[in-house]
């Protein structure tokens, strides 16, 4: 009996290691898919103590709460989108080389003179 044990445990640890390995394939291949889903499940458990905090203690109505609540989402997003608008613009402000940098670049190029222009052409 102790043989059979053993054997049940190699099989179980060996489809334990191909299961994972399969999973982290899997996830590998579909990150750029999964993302969004990881992002909204994230969202829905940080705003859910949010949700029965108004039906259970404001006794709003499940939907009245889902609405508030979505909006509240909807707000946090935003605002946390102008913050990464506002750093990025600083990010080049601050010497950081990034989009901001080289719109600088190009708007501060000299341009050819009139005799350099003519000759290109």
């Amino acid at each position: 009996m102790a043989d059979g044990d053993s054997e049940r445990r190699v099989q179980t640890t060996c489809l334990m290691i191909l299961a994972a390995v399969a999973l982290a394939v899997a996830l590998y291949w579909l990150r750029s898919v999964m993302v969004p889903f990881v992002l909204a499940a994230f969202a829905a458990v940080s705003l859910s103590p949010l949700l029965d905090l108004q039906v259970r203690h404001l006794r709003l109505p499940r939907m009245a709460a889902l609405l508030t609540t979505g909006l509240f989402g909807l707000i946090l997003l935003c605002a946390l989108a102008q913050v990464r608008q506002f750093s990025a613009g600083e990010a080049g402000f601050y010497g950081v080389r990034g989009l901001g940098s080289s719109l600088h670049f190009v708007s501060t190029a000299e341009l050819p003179g009139k005799g350099q222009a003519e000759s290109l052409q």
